[in-house]
């Protein structure tokens, strides 16, 4: 049975990885992983009433090392999150300008079209509200 965190997310699909590892949250990483998906997914979810797929949330130092995420990346403590869904361009602009959030990348090809999103927020220090962009 699926752990609820909010109405459409849940933490396995928060922790969920492509990689054959282990990868189970401490109790401070479901802590962020919920303030994540209560101050971001779900706003987001609820004003986009579509789907958000989750590629990638938590992340333990193997999983992170496997897929090359950053060494002081904000998925190791569950503060991140990288999702797709069916209008990028309008959940990049909802985010950015109605969310509290600690960082906002947008990748995108070289005909500018968004592949998918990383969100960051951080309940217990300043969320910087940066936002980048970056080609792939």
């Amino acid at each position: 049975m699926a752990t609820q965190i909010t109405r459409n997310f849940t933490l396995e699909e928060l922790t969920k990885t492509h990689e054959n590892i282990p990868n189970i949250p401490e109790f401070n990483h479901v802590i962020n992983l919920t303030h994540l998906a209560f101050y971001v997914l779900q706003p987001l979810r609820d004003f986009l009433k579509e789907p958000i797929i989750i590629n990638s949330g938590y992340r333990n130092k193997e999983v992170n090392f496997a897929v090359h995420g950053s060494e002081n990346s904000q998925h190791l403590q569950g503060q991140a999150a990288d999702f797709k869904c069916k209008n990028m361009t309008l959940a990049h602009l909802y985010i950015k300008n109605y969310l509290f959030y600690d960082q906002l990348i947008v990748y995108k090809l070289a005909n500018d079209k968004i592949v998918w999103i990383h969100v960051s927020f951080d309940l217990f220090s300043k969320n910087r509200k940066e936002c980048i962009t970056k080609h792939v």
